[in-house]
């Protein structure tokens, strides 16, 4: 009874002890942190939307799957004697998308990834990233398209493109 009575008050003597040093305050519950913010996002700008648009057009018997996550079509390989080279290299793609995946319903085979480039794909640093975007995709046996949001093709246009390449 006498360990119980002394393991009490060193307890009591503790949590004073962490109180004078925490400023006499408890830790905040989750209830009076700051609430998240988030805003809404849409799915596709408009430019996108429109190129969707005529994506649909171009192959009604093909499904066209905007904003795919990479990691939907691309892991890493195994490799025995590196265990950790699957997370670096699984972290490269994690929080990529793609604009478009166009795909055979029936089977949900990848005919092909579309990228969209606006401006932005002009800088230097972008362009490299495209570059390793594409070289990651081609690895894996995957056909990357891209076309400039500047000029945008016709439906006969896109058709042929992805046509002359499959």
């Amino acid at each position: 009874m006498l360990y119980v009575l002394l393991l009490l008050v060193a307890l009591v003597v503790s949590v004073g002890f962490w109180l004078a040093f925490m400023g006499g305050q408890l830790p905040s519950s989750s209830a009076e942190a700051p609430p998240l913010r988030y805003a809404r996002r849409e799915l596709m700008t408009p430019t996108e939307l429109g190129f969707y648009g005529l994506l649909r057009t171009a192959f009604p018997a093909l499904q066209v799957a905007p904003q795919v996550a990479i990691s939907a079509l691309v892991d890493a390989a195994k490799t025995p004697n590196d265990p950790s080279a699957a997370h670096r290299v699984r972290g490269k793609v994690s929080q990529k998308r793609l604009d478009f995946v166009v795909f055979e319903p029936a089977t949900a085979r990848v005919v092909c990834v579309i990228e969209l480039d606006d401006h932005t794909h002009d800088r230097a640093a972008r362009a490299q990233s495209d570059r390793e975007r594409d070289a990651i995709l081609t690895s894996v046996g995957l056909r990357v398209l891209r076309f400039d949001a500047r000029a945008i093709p016709s439906a006969e246009a896109l058709k042929a493109a992805v046509l002359q390449q499959a």
